[in-house]
């Protein structure tokens, strides 16, 4: 099994399905969404992304094999109203959610100018209704022990990057400490590292 994020185009999300439908593997991908903070050719309208989400759904999700699944990149290139319509999508289609949870220093400033209400990062999602039971959060890391706690209570899963989060700099996940907590975790990697 495969979740992953596949690219701004859907084009090449609709590719990335063709592939794992000749390779027949189940598969969970999403095309990333993104409306600010980033290069203007990858950048849509909380609209218009959700509009081609839908038609990926119509023409590929099958519920178990081939999933469609919500992928905002992470909260720096999306806005409050993206992650908003994103959350909802997920929720009423019964969707994965799929998007990155980690904090590092350069973080705060932006969550501050953009999300002046958030305390912490995971609040940000809790907020703008991106978490459910079918959240899937990349990497984990850099929360307080308090946000680890707190997701717990969510029923979110995490999946463990530890090469990406060494390669980065990123920070360990304490994965003794969430298993205790019940959270799932999965084993997974991110191509930038």
């Amino acid at each position: 099994t495969v979740a992953t994020f596949s690219s701004t185009s859907t084009e090449a999300t609709d590719c990335s399905f063709q592939e794992a439908q000749k390779a027949k593997i189940r598969a969970f991908i999403g095309k990333v969404l993104m409306d600010q903070n980033a290069p203007p050719e990858f950048l849509q309208s909380p609209t218009e992304a959700i509009k081609e989400l839908d038609a990926l759904k119509k023409k590929w999700h099958i519920p178990g094999l081939l999933e469609v699944t919500v992928n905002p990149r992470f909260f720096v290139v999306c806005s409050e109203e993206l992650l908003r319509q994103a959350g909802e999508f997920a929720r009423q289609n019964d969707l994965i959610l799929h998007t990155h949870l980690d904090n590092v220093p350069s973080f705060q400033s932006i969550m501050q100018a953009n999300f002046p209400w958030a305390k912490n990062i995971l609040q940000i999602f809790q907020d703008t209704g991106c978490i459910t039971s079918r959240t899937l959060f990349a990497h984990g890391t850099g929360l307080t022990k308090k946000e680890w706690d707190q997701l717990s209570s969510t029923h979110a899963g995490i999946s463990h990057c530890p090469a990406s989060n060494l390669f980065w700099s990123m920070g360990l996940l304490p994965v003794n400490h969430l298993l205790r907590k019940q959270v799932l975790i999965g084993l997974g990697t991110d191509s930038g590292g």
